[in-house]
């Protein structure tokens, strides 16, 4: 009998102690580890958030505006992801949105989702005048304008973005333009179609640099310094968790820095991995607005959280830089040679004169090699490509065809008025138009001191390699300089731009259809599926290094100058993440993109 009341006391002890127990976890929270602070702020953009947590027993989850803001209904107990669907806010005012969890026999948790009222949309340019501006030069100058001159074009099309307007939608909807309308893909297999057309707006208020005086006088300027921490080139990064599953995080990899900048003197440069922005994570929901934040910044600090363990926090100040296409030059001597090496991201012609004293310190070093790298170079004007062109072929180029060109079957029936606006001369043999390369001097400047005279040249080349890149190429193997590739294969653009500026009330707009293929002297044209390289090697190993000599790149490059086997790369502190998927913004580039021709000034014409 002892024994049964002592069972029964202990029964009795359990529940007593397990109703205090119980009493206690209803004021203690039923979610720890958890990833959100008291106000989560997102973008105006639609998006999707993902939360993490230990839950202590399963639970349920609501939100106060589930018109605009939806979670996850419930979850088990232990590890926990909240998932917060998030629409666009076209309220034009921020708005917020609380969530709460529930759990059984514990405390509930909450917090708020903060949405921004973002950007709000301009309104659109009336479309009749514009409309017809675009329509009148496409009729006459677009390469396929057979084709556009049939269609039934609609001018009513309101100019909403520079994606999305009368142009874009309307040679969106062409079949012959297949030089002009690519498929590109994405980090996700996704098929869409780009054009190289573009038309850009800029509100009136946009300046150009003052006082910009140098030896070449073509008359194109630097644009007005940019606001900037000095990344000039990122590419997204999706971390992953031991299983190499998303972890729904993202981040950003430097892929190159002006020098002199910001993040250059603090030691954020190439291979830089940024993991958080100001203390926050970088999801997809965050992602755009996080891009913008780092290349065009609106604010004048920004604090990095880097992903190597043991380094601290960097805080970057923006300063008004003046943004190079000259990333990177250096003179290295290996195996007996002198080798000259420039990462050059644009062929901008307002960086002529800087250009120029790059070659000229390769001639003065006597360099007997050179390594090109266009990695990053997606193109710009054709002028700055031939004298540089002109620089490395030396006076093999004398006298020689740079380029031919094709224009519209209706401008190359009218030869004389064509020649007056390119400036270019026709050749009733080849029946093309053409340049020749600056053999004596480019707008002003004698090209006598800049010739390096190098009968072989080493090219780094990618997928983003295009256009006027691709033009130096493809010209120069036209006249038997021995252009070695080294990468994987380039872009494809074998055509080119004439540039048209208008403008009406508001805006300045710049407009490039396509209007010309190129061609070398052998009448050549760059393959449309890219040039393949004939060194094949990648520069994406899971990490990125300086553009030095052990980079994988470069390290090819120099083994094919002295013979050697690629230097090692060095070592580097691995994280587990891949290229992401999220797809990169479509923004104006800093420096002109494609093969532009410039509109010739009659009074200093060649």
């Amino acid at each position: 009998m002892k024994n049964v009341v002592f069972i029964w006391l202990l029964l009795l002890s359990a529940i007593v102690v397990s109703c205090k127990d119980e009493e206690n976890f209803e004021n203690v929270p039923g979610a720890s580890a958890v990833s959100w602070s008291d106000t989560e702020t997102v973008t105006g953009e639609e998006g999707v958030k993902n939360y993490t947590f230990e839950a202590a027993t399963d639970w349920t989850a609501a939100s106060d505006q589930s018109a605009w803001c939806t979670v996850t209904n419930m979850g088990k107990a232990g590890k926990s992801v909240l998932k917060a669907t998030i629409k666009k806010n076209d309220t034009g005012k921020e708005r917020t949105a609380n969530i709460t969890i529930v759990f059984n026999g514990y405390k509930s948790v909450s917090f708020a989702i903060k949405q921004e009222a973002g950007e709000t949309e301009e309104p659109a340019t009336p479309a009749g005048k514009l409309n017809a501006t675009i329509d009148e030069i496409l009729s006459v100058y677009y390469l396929w304008n057979d084709e556009y001159n049939d269609m039934e074009r609609d001018l009513s099309i309101s100019y909403t973005s520079d994606s999305k307007n009368f142009m874009t939608t309307t040679l969106s909807k062409m079949k012959t333009n297949t030089f002009d309308l690519k498929p590109y893909v994405d980090s996700y297999g996704q098929t869409e179609y780009r054009l190289y057309s573009y038309i850009v707006r800029t509100p009136k208020t946009s300046t150009r640099a003052t006082n910009v005086t140098g030896g070449v006088n073509h008359g194109v300027e630097k644009l007005a310094p940019i606001n900037s921490f000095g990344i000039a080139s990122i590419i997204g990064i999706d971390f992953q968790d031991e299983n190499q599953q998303s972890t729904g995080y993202f981040g950003f990899c430097i892929e190159a820095v002006y020098p002199g900048s910001p993040a250059d003197k603090n030691g954020v440069g190439r291979g830089t991995i940024i993991a958080q922005i100001d203390g926050k994570s970088i999801t997809e929901s965050s992602y755009l607005t996080d891009y913008y934040k780092l290349v065009s910044p609106t604010q004048n600090k920004v604090t990095l959280t880097l992903n190597q363990q043991g380094l601290p926090e960097v805080e970057l100040t923006s300063e008004m830089l003046d943004p190079t296409p000259i990333i990177a030059h250096e003179v290295w001597e290996a195996g007996g040679k002198k080798i000259g090496y420039l990462h050059y991201m644009s062929f901008d012609a307002a960086y002529d004169d800087d250009l120029m004293v790059v070659l000229k310190e390769f001639k003065t070093a006597g360099i007997n090699e050179l390594i090109l790298d266009l990695r990053y170079n997606g193109g710009g004007h054709v002028i700055t490509s031939n004298m540089l062109s002109t620089s490395i072929a030396g006076t093999a180029a004398d006298g020689k065809i740079y380029q031919y060109y094709r224009y519209n079957d209706t401008r190359m029936a009218n030869v004389e008025q064509t020649q007056k606006e390119t400036g270019n001369q026709y050749d009733k043999t080849a029946q093309r138009f053409y340049e020749t390369f600056y053999s004596g001097t480019y707008w002003g400047v004698s090209m006598s001191g800049y010739k390096l005279n190098l009968p072989r040249v080493f090219v780094i080349t990618t997928s983003s390699t295009a256009s006027a890149s691709e033009a130096v190429i493809n010209s120069l193997r036209g006249i038997g300089i021995d252009v070695v590739t080294i990468g994987s294969k380039s872009n494809g653009k074998n055509v080119g731009m004439e540039v048209k500026d208008f403008s009406d009330d508001n805006y300045d707009y710049e407009m490039a259809p396509i209007t010309f293929q190129g061609y070398n002297a052998k009448m050549e044209s760059v393959n449309s599926t890219g040039i393949v390289p004939d060194i094949a090697a990648e520069e994406w190993n899971g990490y990125l290094v300086d553009f030095q000599m052990d980079e994988p790149m470069i390290a090819k490059a120099i083994a094919q100058i002295t013979g050697k086997k690629p230097a090692t790369t060095r070592s580097v502190a691995r994280v587990s993440f891949r290229k992401a998927g999220v797809r990169a913004p479509e923004v104006a580039p800093i420096h002109p993109q494609g093969m532009i021709a410039l509109p010739v000034r009659m009074d200093e014409a060649r």
